[in-house]
């Protein structure tokens, strides 16, 4: 009778045995020198006894053979970040680069495991989107020899290169369309402000309030950034009194603002824009396709992704000499139904 041929050894049970990350297995086999010697002999102890034997794939990713350059996002479920690979793989072609994307889900755990991945795979350098901010696993990475560039986050440039979009503006110019489409009573929906980015578009929100007298804001929280979150919010907001509840809101993203439309309408028959307008963020692809299209503040994901790569490049190329930047772009207004100004939207009662 045959047994079944014994498993053989990977790079993490290299890791686990001499005790270190998958990465830096990878810089001892492949770039020593980036490797105290003591750690390294751990390394070649725990090569040696577990038999290991990196395979030629592998092997030349890590080597820069086969020039590979990672990825790694949030919700791949947002059709931004979709842009946003279109955008880093098209420019990243053009130098003969491979893109390896990694989807983290919105985990903290999921993010740290593909940075993790991605070094192991001898990746010159990562883009990283984190969610919510959360660098968790960026100072192992850059510590096992990736560059890191962080996207749609802005960095301080003692820490990182980064490319993102000016979300104080985005809120500004959100509540600045709705203030001029005659609408005085404007709730945010979304995260706690404490996220960064809605931290950041509500400053610019209250900027605008400040300018035109007469208009009230409010934020309304939301747990996360999913479509039952919005729906939510927007059937609480439809029980309160007509007197008492927004004219306006401003969604964090276009799925939450999709979410409200169906919540006020199940919470209160109210309808948009006839009752309530409502502006979303991002421009998802489904945004403009739903019955009552979703007027959105665009986020260039695309041209994010193109400057992300063209961002790694320079740090790649330059080497030590290289000297982070901070890429800021800027969001667009996109105007569709859902933002009708209020006398055509009242009169369509």
């Amino acid at each position: 009778m045959t047994g079944r041929p014994p498993s053989r050894a990977t790079i993490f049970d290299v890791a686990a045995r001499a005790g270190v990350s998958i990465g830096t297995v990878s810089n001892a086999l492949n770039r020593p020198e980036a490797v105290r010697p003591e750690t390294r002999e751990r390394i070649l102890d725990a090569v040696r006894d577990l038999g290991f034997r990196p395979n030629s794939a592998a092997k030349a990713m890590a080597t820069g053979q086969s020039a590979s350059i990672g990825l790694v996002l949030p919700d791949l479920h947002n059709s931004l970040y979709v842009d946003i690979v279109r955008g880093a793989e098209e420019e990243i072609s053009r130098f003969k680069h491979h893109l390896l994307i990694m989807n983290s889900d919105v985990s903290q755990e999921k993010q740290v495991a593909n940075l993790g991945v991605l070094t192991s795979a001898g990746a010159r350098a990562v883009m990283l989107s984190p969610h919510n901010g959360d660098l968790t696993g960026m100072a192992e990475t850059v510590r096992d020899g990736s560059h890191v560039v962080l996207v749609d986050f802005p960095a301080d440039e003692s820490l990182a290169c980064s490319v993102s979009v000016d979300e104080r503006l985005g809120g500004y110019l959100a509540a600045r369309h709705l203030i001029e489409q005659g609408y005085r009573r404007i709730a945010y929906v979304g995260p706690a402000t404490t996220w960064y980015a809605v931290g950041a578009r509500w400053e610019g929100i209250e900027r605008a309030a400040r300018e035109t007298a007469g208009v009230e804001i409010e934020s309304v929280e939301t747990p996360t950034l999913t479509f039952p979150d919005g729906f939510d919010a927007g059937q609480a907001l439809a029980h309160r009194p007509e007197g008492e509840r927004p004219d306006a809101i401003i969604a964090a993203i276009d799925l939450i603002a999709v979410g409200c439309v169906a919540g006020l309408l199940e919470g209160g028959g109210l309808r948009v824009p006839d009752d309530v307008a409502i502006i979303g963020f991002d421009d998802n692809y489904y945004a403009a396709q739903i019955g009552i299209p979703i007027s959105t503040i665009a986020k260039p994901g695309f041209r994010m992704g193109t400057e992300a790569a063209r961002v790694i490049r320079r740090e790649v190329d330059e080497g030590p000499e290289h000297r982070h930047e901070a890429v800021i772009l800027a969001p667009e207004l996109i105007v569709r139904s859902s933002s009708a100004p209020r006398a055509t939207a009242e009169g369509a009662r």
